[in-house]
């Protein structure tokens, strides 16, 4: 069984989405929700569909390692940035390339908001309970490698 780990900020309504449909459908499983916000609603969330969760600083991704070392210790095969606020950082990329995605309700790059970081290639996943757009993402450069696959 594939392997997905999410990232949230908020609220959570993807990830439970999303959670929820991998619960239905056994080709993959949530096996764990990370949040730069400790008391985020997405960890409530998880929690109550009994889903391991853990918060993070910004420091935890960004200038050290321990978010790294937390993916390579659950093996992701896909790695689903739900409402996930702050950049993704490179390191994280490099050991992970084509297996992470960015979902987001509005057209991207268009409509990203303020701070909207990255390029983007969009897809739609023929899924009736998404209904959001999915993006493929690669910092600092346009998308150039294939679309993540979990197959």
């Amino acid at each position: 069984m594939k392997r997905i780990i999410i990232f949230a900020s908020g609220s959570g309504t993807n990830t439970q989405n999303i959670i929820e449909y991998f619960q239905q459908n056994k080709i993959a499983k949530v096996v764990l929700v990370l949040s730069n916000k400790e008391d985020a609603k997405v960890l409530e969330r998880a929690n109550t569909l009994n889903i391991p969760f853990l918060s993070f600083t910004k420091a935890d991704l960004c200038t050290s390692n321990k978010v790294l070392d937390v993916l390579k210790k659950e093996m992701p095969d896909l790695i689903v940035l739900a409402g996930f606020l702050l950049k993704f950082p490179e390191n994280i990329l490099q050991v992970y390339p084509n297996k992470v995605i960015n979902i987001h309700p509005a057209l991207l790059p268009k409509y990203g908001g303020k701070g909207m970081y990255g390029s983007f290639e969009v897809f739609y996943v023929p899924a009736p309970r998404f209904r959001t757009r999915i993006s493929s993402i690669k910092w600092g450069k346009w998308w150039e490698g294939p679309l993540p696959n979990i197959n």
